[in-house]
């Protein structure tokens, strides 16, 4: 599904530019860079949506990038003012499968 997948290239554009504003204000020691694979999702107690073929997706979705501190945790200092100029996401023609359907 095209809208569900531009939606989390959207969340991982601004979770990078959350991560960089906070390293400007923050010690940042770190990024955590997740990722989820559908069969493991679809395992879990969550579960997921199988596509029509029966098949999960064979490749990786990003989960999200973390910026982190020397002792593990996770910094939450989001800057309010900085803003996401969408155009800027236009051209993107490859996108991940969602987890739970598989589909782009």
């Amino acid at each position: 599904m095209a809208s569900a997948s531009s939606f989390q290239l959207m969340i991982l554009v601004i979770q990078c530019l959350a991560a960089l504003s906070v390293s400007h204000s923050t010690s940042v020691h770190f990024f955590l860079h997740a990722q989820v694979w559908a069969g493991s999702f679809c395992a879990s107690e969550k579960g997921c949506c199988f596509p029509n073929t029966g098949m999960v997706s064979q490749e990786f979705t990003v989960h999200g990038l973390f910026p982190c501190s020397s002792s593990g945790t996770r910094l939450m200092n989001c800057d309010r003012g900085n803003s996401l100029d969408l155009s800027r996401l236009e051209g993107q023609s490859e996108y991940p499968p969602d987890p739970q359907t598989g589909r782009d």
